[in-house]
């Protein structure tokens, strides 16, 4: 076949497309691995970002208020660090009860678990095509283990890693950008979330989810935030779950909903606010805001014609709900309801309509109106796309949707080339010399054929539209390309494509395999990650600066680089961690510490300050004590430990308590008590955010990865961790080892890079959805639904046959 450019492709909506765009590289059977001109900028400090934006946007001056007092703590101190008194601590026996699982418990459970017999028709999983053995030509050390690179896989191995000192930094063809990107896309936001008038401003409203922090921040940023910017739209809170950012950082608008705020809407579109203090209480009493947004939506678009009935059939399903949620019987009285029913039902007939789009009076939609709102049905705002007159870019919105959830082309076009000219604004690292020029490549018979047999239930409706790609008769999108596989030899410099490429998926429609260990398309999405959570994050109201002092943080004042933060998630973590369903525990603190020494071992860095991040007083308490007692070390040396004073002080919580500071806030105790904790932990993922240089912990928890983005914003790279095998205190060879389905029971794996480490038992993702990357295991997948004491009964049961 003819080599054509990658650009003339990729792109396409099919998944097929997609798929044949992520997986034909150029064969290359004399590929150099010689590489000798970076591709990054010098290597200089480029935070200005902590600087925030000043007058007209924030509302105070926390951003240079918390640089303020982070100059006062490093100005002329002693660096000796200050060392806990073993004996003055706490017994252990104090500490709350908290079963703790040793890497030899790990073992023992997993063997139990390779023959235990899960029921009939509890799955593998997804569907994977990943290779269960090496790839012909391809070592054992370097076996491809993603969808792109098995598709992809050119004829020479990816450059192997060292095992020490072998991820000091990221591979050659990594993603990186130059602060101009950022300050683009910054522009772009002031433009959109500041506009110089609400009432003429196209609005999106979001309902922030009520989730903990890291949950609450990634949803607004990685779906409601890039759907307002693909729209064109201003990204506006909607009430009455509005109230989970501002008590923390600086204002994400000028805008409000809520009658009588600064930047409140007026006019006609005043009627929306109106009606959300009307249904406020019916709206924060039980559940969470899609349980009662996306059906209104759905009632009124199957009832357009009449919808009043619509509302009935809404309100008659959300008492049901609110009953199942065991919401107050006063309220749900039928003398409370009854009283109470006529006022909801108006104020939801106003509402109903703008859940799809052009709300006002007229219904032609053919013109700009004054009452442009959409409201989101959940946190994600996945009706926004569909609803009627979204677009509001007058260039239009090519590939809404999917596509746009990834990194919206109107972004990259306007950060690929920020200054203009030939200044990029993105770059690839490592390049070899010459000019860059696209990735080329050359479908053949074979590939098509490894195309459908990948398909392997679909292979009818597939092959069709693999073999009209193959004669070039399908519709194209100029522009589309391929980044390079990171950590392969290249023999030539590869450019930035025009369009940012897209993420594979499978099977078709869904993200299975996730995003994760290298993919290309992936970067573009992750560096767009990290720019918008360090926006959020390095932007802290005065309360929160408050905070950023050693009196709060001990030995704050004594950071030495290089700095880990090391994340330990637990308290209510219980039911989201793989880990803790398979084991009834978890991760003991000593595989931890272990895992510190070998990321030191990996990247060169002899981490002289570990930053420790925990929900959980017991895990302070633990670590100082193994500080103390000299088994906190790092290449042999024990490190500076920076905790939470507050965290080590205060009770210990086996639940969250955000939700009391989102849901009114009206001074009790609670609530006070909430938010005071939510400032702190606001406050430390600024330290974080400030100082660390690598993160360590477990990327099931969004926290751990609002670090590693925060860890890449600092450092301007994407560089996605890959998966290698890893125990505590193995003996590795010359090279790490690279491990597709590196433990069948439950894929564990150590997830690693030049800026981050996790402990995995199942495998994560960089993508907000779908996490499993390799397909969910089955005793993960059974774990995950059945919970550990389902696990108990299996193992339990097998133990009986057995004996």
């Amino acid at each position: 076949a003819d080599q054509r450019e990658i650009a003339a492709m990729s792109g396409r909506t099919a998944t097929v497309a997609a798929l044949l765009a992520a997986l034909l590289l150029a064969r290359c059977p004399a590929c150099s691995s010689t590489v000798s001109s970076p591709g990054a900028p010098p290597a200089r400090e480029h935070e200005s970002y902590f600087e925030g934006w000043g007058e007209g946007y924030d509302a105070d001056d926390g951003p240079r208020a918390a640089l303020a007092n982070a100059a006062q703590i490093a100005a002329g101190v002693d660096r000796t660090p200050v060392e806990d008194d073993i004996d003055a601590l706490d017994p252990p026996a104090a500490k709350l009860e908290v079963r703790e699982v040793r890497w030899e418990d790990e073992e023992a459970t997993r063997s139990k678990l390779g023959r235990a017999e899960f029921p009939d028709g509890d799955g593998d999983g997804f569907r994977s095509v990943y290779p269960l053995t090496p790839t012909p030509g391809v070592d054992d050390i370097a076996t491809p283990i993603t969808t792109e690179e098995w598709f992809r896989r050119p004829r020479v191995p990816p450059t192997p890693v060292r095992r020490r000192g072998g991820l000091s930094d990221s591979p050659s063809g990594t993603l990186g950008w130059d602060p101009s990107a950022r300050a683009a896309l910054e522009a772009e936001l002031r433009r959109l979330q500041f506009p110089a008038s609400c009432d003429d401003a196209a609005v999106l409203a979001v309902p922030l989810e009520m989730c903990p922090l890291g949950c609450r921040v990634h949803i607004f940023l990685q779906r409601a935030l890039i759907a307002s910017v693909t729209l064109g739209r201003t990204l506006v809170p909607l009430p009455p779950w509005d109230a989970g950012l501002d008590h923390l950082f600086q204002p994400v608008t000028n805008c409000s909903l809520r009658p009588g705020r600064p930047g409140a809407t007026e006019g006609a579109r005043r009627e929306l606010g109106e009606a959300m203090e009307a249904l406020t209480d019916l709206f924060i009493l039980s559940g969470a805001p899609h349980e009662k947004l996306a059906p209104l939506e759905a009632s009124y678009r199957g009832d357009k014609k009449n919808p009043a009935r619509a509302v009935d059939s809404w309100l008659a399903g959300l008492r049901e709900l609110m009953r199942e949620q065991h919401a107050s019987e006063q309220f749900l009285g039928d003398e409370h309801w009854n009283k109470n029913s006529p006022r909801w039902k108006r104020a939801a007939a106003t509402l109903a309509p703008y859940t799809v789009g052009r709300a006002s009076g007229k219904d032609d939609g053919d013109a700009a109106e004054a009452n442009d709102i959409i409201v989101c049905s959940n946190g994600r705002c996945d009706n926004a796309a569909t609803a009627r007159g979204a677009c509001v870019r007058p260039e239009g919105c090519p590939g809404v949707g999917l596509n746009n959830d990834q990194f919206p082309d109107v972004l990259w076009r306007i950060m690929r080339n920020p200054v203009g000219g030939d200044a990029p604004g993105f770059w690839l690292s490592n390049q070899p010399e010459g000019v860059p020029a696209p990735i080329e490549y050359s479908p053949t018979p074979e590939d098509a054929a490894r195309i459908i047999e990948a398909f392997d239930d679909q292979r009818a409706s597939v092959a069709g539209e693999v073999q009209a790609m193959l004669r070039d008769d399908d519709e194209e999108e100029p522009g589309r390309g391929l980044l390079p596989l990171p950590g392969y030899p290249y023999p030539r410099a590869v450019s930035v494509p025009e369009l940012p490429p897209r993420i594979m998926v499978f099977p078709p429609g869904s993200f299975a395999d996730g995003c994760n260990d290298w993919p290309s398309a992936c970067q573009p999405h992750f560096a767009l990650h990290a720019m918008l959570t360090s926006w959020i994050l390095t932007r802290p109201l005065a309360a929160v600066a408050g905070f950023i002092t050693p009196a709060t943080f001990r030995n704050l004042d004594r950071i030495a680089h290089p700095v880990v933060t090391l994340q330990v998630r637990r308290s209510d973590k219980m039911g989201e961690d793989p880990f803790y369903n398979i084991h009834k525990g978890y991760r003991d603190l000593a595989t931890y510490v272990r895992a510190l020494d070998d990321a030191a071992t990996a990247t060169g860095k002899c981490f002289k300050t570990v930053f420790l991040m925990t929900d959980a007083k017991h895990a302070v308490l633990e670590l100082r004590r193994m500080h103390a007692a000299g088994n906190l070390t790092v290449c042999g040396e024990k490190p500076a430990l920076v905790f939470s004073d507050a965290i080590a002080a205060d009770k210990e919580y086996s639940a969250p308590v955000f939700v009391d500071s989102l849901v009114g806030r009206r001074g009790n105790e609670s609530a006070v008590e909430a938010v005071r904790r939510e400032r702190l932990f606001a406050a430390e993922l600024w330290v974080a955010a400030k100082f660390s240089d690598y993160v360590v912990g477990d990327a099931s928890s969004n926290v751990f990865m609002l670090l590693l983005e925060a860890v890449a914003a600092r450092k301007r790279i994407a560089d996605i961790p890959r998966l290698v095998s890893w125990a505590p205190g193995e003996e590795h060879h010359d090279h790490v080892a690279r491990c597709p389905r590196h433990d069948p029971v439950t894929h564990r794996c150590y997830w690693m890079s030049s800026i981050g480490a996790s402990l995995q038992e199942g495998w994560h993702s960089v993508l907000l959805a779908n996490p499993w990357v390799n397909g969910e295991s089955r005793a993960v997948r059974y774990a995950m639904r059945e919970g550990p004491e389902g696990v108990e009964r299996l193992l339990g049961k097998r133990t009986e046959r057995e004996r």
